[in-house]
C-alpha cells in the first residue's frame, strides 16, 4: 500500500552508506530525461538513492512513499559546471532553482575540501593561483622545482578526484609551465576551465594553446559563471529552446562534458538527483516543487527540508 508523501518522513540515515531514502515512487509526472529526447508520461521510482525503474503504470511495492507528479515536469537536477562565483546566491536559493550538483573553483570551497555533510553535490576544479601559492611556500625554489611542484601537486590533486584545472584565461604563464602542467591534465583525463571576460573574441592564451595541443577538453565560461545564468537562457520565459534541450543543456551535458558519471539523466541505476517543477509559462521563472538530492527529499511544495544528500563529487568514481 503506497503512503502519501511526507517530506520530513521519507529522509533516513544509514551511517555507513551516508543519506538514503526509503522507496519512492513518483506517479505520472512528464519525464524529461536529460538526454534531449521527446519527453514522454511515466513513473518513476527511487530506492536507495538510486532510479530503480522508468516507465508508465509502475506496480507500487509495500511501504513505497507515493508522489503525484501529473501536469509535473521530472527532470535530472540541474548541474552548475564551471562555477567562478556565487555572485551572492547561497546555495540554498541555488537547490530552489533545481542546480543538485556543482563543479566548483571557489578558493573557500577548495579549501574545504571534501568535509561536511552537503546540501548540493559538489566536485572541485583546483585554481592554478592556489596550485603555485602552494608550491612556492613549501620552501624557497627555483623556477624549475616550483614547476615541478605545481605539476606534482596538480597529478596528486587529480588522483583525489578533482575535475581539473582552473585558470584565468588571461593568465600569465610561461610556456614550459602550461605545457606540463598541461601534460598532467591528459594524463588523467582532467578538464581545463578557463574563467574568461564574456566576450567570445577573446584570442586563445599561453595556457589554452598548450591545453589543445595536448587534446586536454576545455571549457570557457565567464568570472560571474554560477550555473543560474544558463538556467535562465535554458528554461526562462524568453528562451527559443525546446524544453528538452533545454534541459539536456543543464543536466546531461555538463555531466558528460565533466564525466561526472552515473549522474544527469533519469535512467535505471543513475544517482535520484531528480528536480520536479511546473513547466514554465510566459511571464514566469520555474516554479520548483520538490527536489531530491542522492534520494533525499531537500525541497517539498518549494519549502526548504532540512534532510541533506549532498555528496563530495570524485572523478575517479561513480
Amino acid at each position: 500500500m503506497e503512503q502519501k508523501m511526507d517530506g520530513n518522513a521519507l529522509s533516513v540515515r544509514n551511517p555507513e552508506r551516508g543519506p538514503t531514502m526509503g522507496s519512492l515512487l513518483v506517479r505520472d509526472g512528464v519525464v524529461v530525461d536529460g538526454t534531449g529526447e521527446p519527453r514522454y508520461c511515466a513513473d518513476v521510482r527511487i530506492e536507495g538513492g538510486r532510479i530503480a525503474d522508468v516507465g508508465y503504470g509502475l506496480a507500487s511495492h509495500p511501504g513505497d512513499a507515493a508522489l503525484d507528479a501529473h501536469g509535473l515536469i521530472v527532470a535530472p537536477g540541474f548541474v552548475a559546471a564551471p562555477v567562478f562565483s556565487d555572485a551572492g546566491r547561497t546555495r540554498e536559493e541555488r537547490l530552489l532553482q533545481g542546480i543538485t550538483t556543482e563543479i566548483t573553483a571557489m578558493p573557500e570551497d577548495v579549501a574545504a575540501g571534501v568535509l561536511a555533510k552537503r546540501l548540493i553535490n559538489k566536485g572541485l576544479l583546483i585554481p592554478l593561483a592556489s596550485l603555485e601559492m602552494q608550491a612556492r611556500t613549501r620552501e624557497s625554489m627555483t623556477d624549475g622545482s616550483v614547476l615541478a611542484a605545481m605539476a606534482g601537486l596538480l597529478a596528486q590533486e587529480l588522483e583525489r578526484g578533482a575535475f581539473g584545472l582552473a585558470a584565468s584565461a588571461t593568465s600569465s604563464i610561461d610556456e614550459v609551465s602550461a605545457e606540463a602542467l598541461c601534460q598532467v591534465l591528459e594524463k588523467y583525463g582532467g578538464m581545463l576551465a578557463l574563467c574568461t571576460d564574456g566576450t567570445d573574441d577573446m584570442a586563445p592564451g599561453v595556457l589554452e594553446m598548450a591545453a589543445d595541443a595536448a587534446g586536454v577538453q576545455i571549457d570557457r565560461a565567464p568570472l560571474d559563471c554560477t550555473g543560474v545564468s544558463d538556467m535562465e537562457e535554458c528554461l526562462g520565459d524568453r528562451t527559443k529552446l525546446p524544453l528538452e534541450e533545454g534541459i539536456c543543456r543543464l543536466s546531461g551535458e555538463p555531466c558528460q562534458r565533466y564525466q561526472i558519471r552515473g549522474r544527469g539523466r533519469l535512467r535505471p541505476g543513475y544517482r535520484a538527483d531528480v528536480c520536479i517543477f511546473e513547466k514554465p509559462k510566459s511571464g514566469s521563472g520555474t516554479n520548483m516543487r520538490y527536489v531530491l538530492v542522492g534520494g533525499v527529499l531537500e525541497v517539498a511544495e518549494g519549502q526548504m527540508l532540512k534532510s541533506r544528500g549532498g555528496q563530495a563529487l570524485s572523478s575517479r568514481c561513480a
